[in-house]
């Protein structure tokens, strides 16, 4: 799929998890009915756990495999790229309905969310590339200032609480916690590309921390937006507002007033994590369908993803499925593959 010196460290790999989570987490999770109140953040933690416990098994197999095609045979590879394929090309609809809904709400409000989506679509295929290496560079140098901006603006929004309310968080059902934490799961469904890239990874078998590193921040800045989203709007504010952060984004500032339009950072912050997000799934996309990826590559896979983000049928899109499809199907086979596809063995 690569040639042989085009690897990334372990470190890389931790950057490019927690820079691709940490924006699209910030915008969905908190308008998320199921991540309300103490039992939506308990099910986050508790899918944080649930996700550390299977990256251990995953590694164990994924880490000491040359190749994911020397160890399963032709056909199950052809299936399970192909399914990849088709989460991947749904996610990045999903991806990008919501990031074009939130840029034409906030920012382009004489525009259509299609004609936002042309032009992110764009600028995340022009900057995808088609290096793994290069994109790892770029995540391992971009992730301090988004991260550190990311909390800043948390910390800031805390600090405008003037007295926390804690009757504002509804009390914790064994229920909610357990959809909670089946929710906060499958958002980290992209390690379901684990064992196709895995060993393009310079010494895969220390990955674990960096992983349990990347992905512990960003849940943790997760709880944290949601905890400071529902003692600023409360639990029934949070659901008349489409995207609860950029809200968060205007009501913040800075003592002393010092920047009168310091949202405006956050917002190239969360732009940038977002247009890496989806150039991320723009690029697995490519190499799932080619080994030598082209430019053409590139364009069918971006077109496949603004017709799932926007072709609608019966006033549905592609898009509006993913989730259900990701907590019914993908999730479920991809643990199910990554923890058993060792004992499917290359016939010889």
């Amino acid at each position: 799929m690569f040639a042989d010196n085009e690897r990334i460290s372990r470190r890389q790999l931790g950057a490019q998890i927690l820079l691709g989570l940490s924006g699209i987490f910030l915008l969905t999770l908190p308008g998320l009915p199921q991540m309300s109140g103490w039992s939506g953040m308990l099910g986050c933690l508790l899918g944080l756990l649930l996700l550390w416990l299977y990256l251990f098994f995953l590694l164990r197999k994924t880490a000491v495999t040359r190749d994911i095609r020397e160890r399963i045979s032709g056909p199950v590879c052809r299936v399970m790229a192909a399914a990849l394929i088709v989460y991947l090309i749904l996610g990045g609809g999903f991806m990008l309905r919501q990031v074009s809904s939130m840029v034409s709400f906030r920012l382009l409000t004489f525009g259509r969310p299609w004609q936002a989506g042309i032009l992110f679509l764009a600028a995340a295929l022009l900057g995808t590339g088609r290096k793994i290496q290069r994109r790892a560079r770029l995540a391992e140098a971009a992730f301090p200032p988004v991260i550190i901006g990311f909390t800043v603006l948390l910390a800031a929004c805390v600090f405008q609480v003037e007295t926390f309310d804690w009757s504002a968080f509804a009390a914790p059902t064994w229920r909610g916690v357990l959809k909670g934490a089946y929710y906060m799961f499958c958002a980290f469904s992209i390690v379901g590309v684990f064992p196709f890239f895995m060993h393009r990874v310079q010494r895969p078998q220390g990955s674990l921390p960096y992983l349990y590193g990347a992905t512990g921040t960003a849940t943790l800045l997760a709880v944290t937006c949601l905890g400071v989203v529902q003692q600023l709007y409360g639990a029934g504010g949070i659901g008349n507002k489409p995207f609860p952060l950029t809200s968060l984004m205007a009501s913040a500032n800075i003592p002393g007033d010092f920047l009168d339009r310091f949202d405006a950072l956050w917002m190239v912050f969360l732009l940038f994590a977002l247009l890496y997000s989806v150039g991320t799934v723009l690029f697995y996309s490519q190499h799932l369908i080619s080994k030598n990826p082209g430019v053409w590559h590139g364009i069918l896979a971006a077109a496949a993803m603004f017709l799932a983000a926007f072709v609608q049928w019966q006033g549905k899109t592609a898009a509006d499925f993913y989730p259900w499809c990701v907590r019914a199907f993908f999730m479920p086979l991809f643990v199910l593959f990554g923890l058993c596809f060792g004992k499917i063995r290359r016939k010889t």
